[in-house]
């Protein structure tokens, strides 16, 4: 998603100030994609961290797993997308 808005941003500023490619990436104002990437962040932190917690009946804790593996994941994804 991050490259889309990127290459979409680049191909505006380059047909409205009318300069090359190579001059574009010092005029995108990255704090747009750094807001989305946090809100997804906390969205998914606020969905996945309470399923970890709830109980089950049958002993089997699979969506806690699962829980772990998609907020570790999500971290790491946002964390080297605001590098």
């Amino acid at each position: 998603m991050t490259r889309l808005l990127s290459s979409k941003m680049s191909e505006r500023i380059m047909e409205t100030g009318h300069i090359g490619p190579l001059e574009v990436d010092g005029k995108i104002d990255w704090t747009q994609d750094t807001g989305a990437l946090i809100a997804s962040l906390w969205f998914c932190l606020a969905v996945f961290v309470p399923m970890g917690y709830f109980p089950r009946l049958d002993g089997v804790h699979l969506q806690g797993s699962f829980s772990i593996t998609i907020i570790s994941a999500m971290t790491l994804s946002v964390g080297g997308g605001l590098l």
